[in-house]
Order: structure tokens, then sequence, then C-alpha cells
């Protein structure tokens, strides 16, 4: 049971890394395109939708992983460093201000903000590369 409790923890950091990518996406797409991103910024929206429910599953399961096995250790802590970056994400999505339908005031104040918070994208990029190195390189020892 360890071992599946383990694949299924290295899913969700697999999954979560791919959530995060493709928001990363998004928001460098919505500041190349600034005003003309209208639809860029609903499907943002979407991701933000995604990325609060993977919160609450991640934080849900990490609470009731209580016996953890000694070679799950490196694993769990990338999980709770994906914890971690996924509230701070989630909390930077909440003060972005999505709109249901923006108009486009609304898209270029997106696209600002955006703009403004570029080193915070960029750094989250090499943070989400970290962790699929990281994942896959634990992956791989634990095949071996």
């Amino acid at each position: 049971m360890e071992t599946l409790e383990g694949l299924g923890l290295a899913a969700n950091i697999l999954q979560f890394c791919q959530a995060v990518g493709s928001f990363i996406s998004q928001a460098h797409e919505i500041y190349r395109a600034g005003p003309a991103a209208l639809g860029k910024v609903n499907d943002l929206r979407d991701i933000s939708k995604d990325l609060h429910k993977m919160l609450s599953e991640m934080q849900r399961q990490d609470a009731q992983m209580k016996e953890r096995h000694p070679t799950e250790t490196s694993q769990l802590t990338l999980h709770n460093e994906c914890l971690a970056l996924l509230q701070d994400l989630t909390c930077s999505l909440d003060q972005l201000g999505l709109p249901e339908n923006p108009g486009k005031r609304e898209s270029i104040m997106i696209a600002f903000k955006t703009r403004w918070n570029r080193s915070k994208i960029e750094d989250l990029e090499l943070r989400i590369a970290s962790f699929r190195h990281q994942l896959v390189l634990g992956l791989l020892v634990t095949l071996r």
C-alpha cells in the first residue's frame, strides 16, 4: 500500500507541475498580447479555479497520510514545497481579480499586473522546472 501512496503522491506533484506550467504559459500570453488577450483572461480564471481545487485536494491527502515510509521523504518534501507554491500562486491569482467577462480596460489592467509581476512569473517557472527535475530523479532512483 505504501508504494501506491507514493505513486499517487508523485502523480499529484506531476499534475500540479503541469497545471502551473499551463498558468505560466497563459500569463505570458496575456503579457505579450496586452489588451488583445480578452479570451486568455477567461482561460486564466478557469486555471485559477482548477488550482484552488487541486490545492484543497492536496491538503486533504496530506492530512490523511499519517504513516510515512522513510523512502518517501524526498517526495513528501517536494509535495510540501508544491503546496507552499500553490498557496502563493492562488493568493496571487486572487489578488489579480479575474472578472467573468473582462472588458478591454480590465484586460489591460490584468496585462499590466502580469507584467508588473514578471519576475515572479519567471521565478515560478524556475521552481516548477526544479520540481519536475526532482520528481523525475526521485522516480528514477525508486525504479532502480
